[in-house]
């Protein structure tokens, strides 16, 4: 479930982060835990990443406590242990640049459980730290969202497991797919959980597109300007 990518290191002197946990489990009742990166770094940018990894983390956890014990309250019967874990993967950590994604996987007591992704995208934007959107990694008269839908939709439709492209269900990426994206150092990674492309047997999809795939539509002196060099 996790994807391996290169993490691209700049200067030895750049701070590197730690992995935080957080385990709050109830023997045979429920396991919870989340890990997420963190810098002892005054870096603006590093110290509001470390700061909103955090609380999404935590946040994370404290939703999926506050719903099971509320459930278990209701039907105590129902199926255990559930279970809740959030784990990083480093992608870019250069200076003015900083890109992960965490893999989160749950049991409330269905069928089966769930995994999906959030990523997160940082980067100093007029001198002030910033969670990217996919708009700000191109020019202005640039339509990022069509010009990843036609490039990503075009790799599904090569992927016979990709249920939704392949009956035509699927023809561009939703606002929701469009933000699912993690910055490499050689270019964009679009993550799909299960259901986000196919059904839950299709399993996830990770479609990179590279940099020179979109060349004339980047902002060469924005966010990606380390990695553009």
């Amino acid at each position: 479930m996790s994807i391996a990518f290169v993490a691209a290191m700049a200067l030895t002197a750049w701070p590197q982060p730690s992995v935080m946990t957080d385990k709050r489990d109830k023997p045979k009742v429920w396991e919870a835990s989340v890990q997420y990166f963190s810098f002892k770094s005054k870096e603006p940018l590093l110290t509001f990443a470390s700061d909103k990894l955090k609380k999404e983390a935590v946040s994370g956890l404290e939703s999926f406590l506050t719903e099971t014990k509320k459930d278990l309250k209701e039907e105590p019967d129902r199926a255990l242990p559930r279970y809740y874990h959030a784990a990083p993967h480093l992608s870019v950590n250069v200076p003015g640049l900083f890109c992960c994604y965490s893999t989160l996987e749950s049991y409330m007591g269905g069928a089966h459980g769930m995994y999906w992704y959030k990523p997160s995208n940082f980067a100093l934007l007029n001198g002030k730290p910033k969670l990217l959107a996919l708009q700000d990694l191109f020019l202005k008269d640039v339509d990022a969202k069509k010009a990843c839908s036609e490039l990503v939709i075009a790799q599904l439709k090569g992927i016979d497991r990709a249920d939704w492209v392949q009956d035509g269900s699927m023809t561009e990426l939703s606002k929701e797919q469009a933000a699912n994206f993690v910055i490499t150092p050689a270019g964009i990674t679009f993550l799909f959980e299960p259901y986000s492309a196919g059904s839950y047997a299709s399993g996830s999809f990770e479609i990179k597109i590279r940099f020179a795939e979109l060349a004339g539509k980047l902002n060469t002196q924005g966010p990606l300007k380390p990695l553009l060099k």
